[in-house]
């Protein structure tokens, strides 16, 4: 456990690796883990990803068994994350990108389902939307709040229910009109609000963060992801830090919304009071 924390990212590195395995077998016994501030669970995720992240990036490996690695990754929270982390960099082969492609839209990871937009494009969507089409027509406040509820309020604050991540919508008509709601929901891309710019953050062990900046220092950066959890970053292990030029939220096409449906959430936050 010493180890785990040695300030030697290798060192630090094999430790951990050796605690996730171990600690549920020859290891069990010997100490109250709950009390380590270890999370065993997660690292032994870690740890299977990276060894499947190694089987994809191995040239020496059949298509069929970079394939069958790449889908377990894409439909695992901890896997999806690395290989948007991987496409960010261009270390994922093309090869595999239909792979990717089909099964990480669905990922059980919301931030990996909304960064998911950003490097692969979802099967089958051609959908456009008209502002202006949608803006003529009449949206019903009640189904538009249960929409909101189901698709929105993961991130967004409305009065006292819903997730501070993303900005609070409480008040959002005395900022926007309808087509300016509107147009923010449709091309959410348009105009990111100032504190919530995305970054996606990698680091030397394979580990990939996305999220908001709360702090970023000499030492360390802490980013807040999309669940709202906030994580320390040792700034000597970073490899890559990009800001995201695309808005953390996902486009409506990726939450399969229909105009009415869009009409019905505009006409629900247009109308609050």
């Amino acid at each position: 456990i010493a180890l785990a924390k040695n300030e030697n990212q290798s060192i630090a590195e094999q430790a951990t690796y050796w605690l996730a395995y171990r600690q549920s077998n020859d290891w069990f016994s010997l100490i109250d883990w709950n009390k380590t501030g270890f999370d065993v669970e997660h690292e032994r995720q870690v740890a299977a990803m990276k060894v499947r992240k190694g089987i994809i990036l191995d040239n020496r490996q059949s298509f069929n068994e970079k394939k069958w690695n790449a889908q377990a990754m894409a439909k695992d929270p901890v896997g999806g994350q690395m290989l948007l982390g991987m496409q960010a960099e261009n270390k994922l082969p093309g090869e595999l990108l239909p792979v990717v492609e089909e099964l990480i839209f669905a990922n059980p990871d919301l931030s990996v389902r909304v960064q998911a937009p950003n490097y692969f494009k979802k099967p089958g969507t051609g959908k456009t939307y008209s502002v202006a089409a949608i803006a003529k027509t009449k949206g019903d406040a009640h189904s538009g709040e249960a929409l909101f509820q189901k698709n929105c309020s993961n991130c967004h604050r409305v009065k006292n229910g819903g997730q501070d991540i993303g900005p609070d919508l409480t008040g959002i008509q005395k900022k926007f009109d309808l087509i300016g709601l509107l147009d923010a929901i449709v091309n959410p891309n348009a105009g990111i609000v100032f504190g919530y710019e995305p970054w996606l953050i990698t680091t030397q062990s394979g580990d990939s963060f996305f999220g908001f900046l709360v702090a970023d220092g000499r030492q360390a950066v802490v980013m807040k992801d999309l669940t709202g959890k906030k994580h320390t970053i040792a700034a000597a292990t970073i490899t890559s830090r990009k800001k995201q030029s695309n808005s953390v939220m996902p486009e409506p096409t990726s939450l399969a919304l229909t105009d009415r449906n869009l009409a019905d959430i505009a006409e629900y936050l247009m109308t609050l009071r």
